[in-house]
């Protein structure tokens, strides 16, 4: 389930959204089983979508810079 949810985020994500979201998911597994809430973390083995969009690098136009 968790693996698919990555793979859904991956289709609209840039891959570092994708990155964070894995990454904090493995943390609130981790925080959760530090409060003994979970025995093992179901986290522990996501891989990262094969397929990752780049980094968004949004660029103004002359015109948009100018208005600000």
């Amino acid at each position: 389930m968790l693996q698919t949810h990555l793979i859904r985020l991956a289709r609209d994500k840039s891959a570092d959204r994708v990155k964070h979201a894995r990454r904090y998911m493995k943390a609130i597994f981790e925080e959760a089983i530090e409060h003994g809430l979970l025995d093992k973390n179901p986290a522990r083995k996501l891989a990262l979508p094969a397929e990752l969009r780049p980094k968004d690098k949004p660029v103004l136009t002359w015109t948009q810079l100018q208005e600000y």
